[in-house]
């Protein structure tokens, strides 16, 4: 069934948003921008803590382990922070990784249009994150 996995790539991607975003706020002296990026990783929170909920509830206990996606997006974080330290570059990445949510999940959910099945709500509500929050960033590039 693809809607689970709709749903898993929403679990994967917020969890992948709460890490980039804890790895780049030691990066940010701007408050504001600091103050955004604490919301967006609030709401990157609940997502993601909805998401897990709605896969117990269709019976999908193993979750895709991210150990190692996660190791490799903080450790690219880290050197690209090395050489350019600015909110600016915050921005940026976060903008980009917001793209690749939105890339990633308009994959998935063709994938369920074509088998003719329904885009999840919880795909949709993720969609508008990301969205948003590349809104929210573009200020700052």
């Amino acid at each position: 069934m693809e809607k689970d996995k709709v749903i898993q790539n929403v679990y994967k991607g917020a969890t992948m948003a709460v890490d980039s975003i804890n790895s780049l706020l030691d990066y940010v002296d701007n408050e504001e921008m600091q103050n955004l990026l604490l919301a967006q990783q609030e709401r990157y929170y609940k997502l993601k803590a909805k998401s897990k909920q709605e896969l117990e509830k269709m019976g999908v206990t193993e979750l895709e382990e991210l150990k190692v996606a996660r190791m490799m997006a903080r450790n690219t974080m880290k050197i690209r922070m090395a050489f350019s330290r600015t909110k600016e570059k915050v921005a940026k990445m976060l903008y980009s990784g917001a793209g690749m949510g939105l890339e990633e999940l308009s994959e998935s959910e063709n994938k369920l249009k074509r088998n003719g099945e329904k885009v999840p709500e919880i795909a949709k509500e993720y969609r508008e994150m990301l969205v948003g929050n590349r809104e929210e960033l573009e200020k700052y590039l």
